[in-house]
C-alpha cells in the first residue's frame, strides 16, 4: 500500500540532520566575521576524566553567584508560527527571512550575545501536489517537555550553541552566538540565556483547532475510531506502537450511510449503494462497489503536542497517486 506517512518519513533523510546547524552557524558565523576585527573560537569542549567524558558547559561557574546578576527587565515576543519567548527590554529583534517575503522565526541581539529561534525549512516532496509546510517533523516526533532546559537543549555547534525542539508538531533550531563562546559565558548573559529558553511557550490547543496544517483531535477511549478532521472522515487506531490515521473516507466523493467498528480491530463503512468496505491497523482493507474506492487510503501523520492533546497533520482533499480518492 501507497503510504503518505512513508514518503514523509523518507524526506527525513535529508531533513533535521546535524549538518542543517552547521549550515546554520555557518552563514551567521560569516556575518559576524564581516562585523567583528576578530573571530569567534570554534570547538567543542570535551574534558576526558576517570575515563569519563565530561562536556563544558556555557555557564561560568567561577563569576560570582546568581545574586551577582544585574535585575534584567523583559518583554515579550510571539512568533507567526505560534512560540513565545520572553526577551530582555533594549535587545534589538529581527526577522529571519524566509523565501517570498515571509519569516522563518526571529534573532534577539543584545551586546555580546544573540539567540536565534526559527522553524526549519520546509522539506521538499517527491510527490505531485504536496507540498510540505515549514517544521514539518519528519520522523514526526512528539512536543518537547516544556519548560525548556538550556543545558538541556544546548551543545556546542561551529561559532556558538545550538539545539533542536519541538512545539505544535513542528520543530525548531536555536542558535546562540557570543564573543566569549566556546569559553563560559559570564553569569550575566548565561542567566539571560537560561531565562529566555525556560521561558518559550505555546498556547494550549482545543479540539478542532487547527494550526500550521496541524489539528486537535479527542484522544480516543477505544482501539478504533471514527473521526472527524477538518471536515473529512477519518479512521484512528490505537496501537501498541501508537496511533495510526487513515483518510479521508467516504463511498466515492459521498457521505456514508453507516460506520462502525468490529471486535477484532476493523473499521467498516457502509455505503448508501448497499457497498460496505473494512480497513485494520497495518493497513489491510478491502470490499467492494464505492466503498471500495477508498482502496487503500493514505495515512497521516499523528504525534502527542506539548499539552497532551493528540494532533494530526493532514493536507484535506490531497491523496497521492496510487492512493484510494486519487484521479
Amino acid at each position: 500500500m501507497l503510504d503518505l506517512s512513508a514518503e514523509l518519513r523518507r524526506l527525513s533523510e535529508n531533513v533535521g540532520e546535524p549538518g542543517s546547524f552547521r549550515d546554520l552557524a555557518a552563514a551567521c558565523w560569516r556575518r559576524e566575521r564581516r562585523r567583528r576585527a576578530g573571530g569567534l573560537l570554534v570547538g567543542l569542549a570535551v574534558i576526558a576524566a576517570a575515563g569519563v567524558f565530561l562536556v563544558a558547559t556555557f555557564r561560568e561557574r567561577s563569576r560570582g553567584t546568581p545574586a551577582d546578576s544585574a535585575p534584567v527587565a523583559w518583554t515579550s515576543h510571539t512568533d507567526r508560527y505560534g512560540w513565545t519567548i520572553d526577551v530582555p527590554e533594549g535587545w534589538r529583534t529581527q526577522t529571519v527571512p524566509a523565501p517570498g517575503g515571509e519569516s522563518l522565526g526571529a534573532v534577539f541581539i543584545g551586546e555580546a550575545m544573540s539567540i536565534q529561534v526559527s522553524i526549519e525549512p520546509p522539506a521538499s516532496s517527491s510527490l505531485p501536489g504536496l507540498k510540505l509546510p515549514p517544521g514539518l517533523a519528519l520522523p514526526p516526533s512528539n512536543d518537547s517537555q516544556f519548560p525548556l532546559n538550556a543545558d538541556q537543549l544546548l551543545a556546542h555547534v561551529e561559532g556558538g550553541l545550538g539545539g533542536t525542539f519541538n512545539g505544535d508538531g513542528q520543530r525548531f533550531d536555536v542558535l546562540v552566538l557570543s564573543s566569549f563562546l566556546p569559553d563560559p559565558l559570564p553569569r550575566t548573559d548565561a542567566d539571560i540565556l537560561d531565562h529566555m529558553i525556560g521561558s518559550i511557550t505555546f498556547q494550549p490547543w482545543t479540539p478542532g483547532e487547527v494550526r500550521h496544517g496541524w489539528a486537535a483531535i479527542e484522544t480516543p477511549t477505544q482501539d478504533v475510531s471514527w473521526i472527524t478532521v477538518r471536515g473529512g472522515e477519518y479512521i484512528l487506531f490505537r496501537t501498541a506502537d501508537g496511533y495510526r490515521l487513515y483518510g479521508s473516507i467516504s463511498c466515492a466523493g459521498k457521505p456514508p450511510s453507516g460506520t462502525s467498528a468490529t471486535s477484532d480491530g476493523f473499521a467498516v463503512l457502509d455505503c448508501p449503494d448497499g457497498s460496505s468496505w473494512e480497513m485494520n491497523a497495518p493497513g489491510a482493507s478491502g470490499g467492494g462497489g464505492d466503498a471500495a474506492k477508498n482502496d487503500p487510503p493514505p495515512e497521516w501523520l499523528v504525534v502527542t503536542a506539548h499539552d497532551g492533546t493528540l494532533i494530526a497533520f493532514v493536507i484535506p482533499g490531497y491523496f497521492p497517486p496510487g492512493t484510494g480518492g486519487a484521479s
